[in-house]
């Protein structure tokens, strides 16, 4: 329990600056990232290569991604079997390692219907061999919150454009972070499904999440 209440403060930074690609993520007008830039990136696959989410290798054996990711409905109606790591443009194969998984081990009281404590670990089935393109991303100290004005990016191999098909190459897009309750009132979020660049105060580029 320790371990989850540690990586449940860490996730409120990290994900929102690497978010998975689960949700029908969307990074619209977004851009291609230099490749393995970002080395930590995992791509995480069904049983026939099909994106599921994105997460975050954080040892050798253990990748971080959300709860919800377990068992996705809706365009990513897969399980994770695979990890793949390595991966700039998914038709690359040069660098990959692709990882079966042994064992989803999601926080014990995620709730789906209001995705609370919405993590979860992936054990790897073998550690991954640690190379110029595959890197463990460090765990930072925890914070209660992500200060608002924060400037982050969104990364990931999500959906391009609505009803398109997900990215082949790792796309990010620059956010700044907005206060919470400014971002739940009725002007803005308020739980509804879209998030859009005004929310986000970026003019630049517009980032949705659609939840299933």
């Amino acid at each position: 329990m320790t371990h989850f209440r540690v990586l449940s403060l860490w996730v409120v930074t990290i994900l929102p600056l690497y978010l998975h690609t689960g949700d029908f993520a969307e990074i619209i007008d977004g851009n291609e990232v230099p490749p393995h830039s970002l080395p930590y990136m995992a791509r995480l696959e069904d049983g026939k290569g099909n994106l599921v989410c994105g997460g975050i290798l954080i040892n050798e054996s253990w990748v971080l991604t959300a709860a919800h990711c377990k068992e996705r409905t809706g365009y990513f109606s897969h399980r994770i079997k695979k990890v793949n790591l390595g991966v700039h443009s998914v038709n690359n194969e040069a660098f990959r390692q692709l990882v079966d998984v042994k064992k989803h081990v999601p926080h014990p009281y995620f709730n789906v219907a209001e995705f609370r404590h919405d993590i979860m670990l992936i054990k790897l089935k073998n550690p991954v061999k640690l190379t110029n393109t595959v890197k463990v991303m460090d765990l930072p100290n925890p914070v209660s919150d992500v200060p608002a004005g924060t400037q982050c990016f969104a990364a990931g191999w999500g959906l391009t454009q609505q009803n398109g098909d997900p990215s082949d190459v790792l796309m990010s897009v620059k956010v700044t972070m907005i206060d919470r309750k400014k971002c739940n009132s009725p002007n803005y979020y308020n739980f509804f499904p879209i998030i859009t660049g005004g929310m986000l105060e970026t003019p630049v580029a517009r980032w949705c999440v659609e939840i299933s």
